[in-house]
């Protein structure tokens, strides 16, 4: 079926049904316009450096006077 999809024969179809399909494909193409596996790297990439260690300033506590200071 995959190589019936890749040939299109739109010149049996009506002008308006032309028009129509080439709406519908461009609407496919603007929602999927990103591969699969494109979004599957940069998904796992994403991943990866949310997991890795991060720097980070020390922690200095706070003193009771900084805490409870007025």
């Amino acid at each position: 079926m995959e190589n019936t999809l890749d040939r299109i024969d739109m010149q049996v179809l009506p002008e308006e049904a032309r028009a129509i399909l080439r709406e519908f494909y461009l609407f496919l193409m603007e929602r999927y316009k990103t591969s699969k596996v494109e979004k599957k790297e940069s998904d796992k990439a994403a991943i990866i450096e949310d997991l890795l260690p991060k720097k980070v300033r020390n922690f200095v506590p706070m003193t009771r006077e900084e805490i409870y200071g007025r």
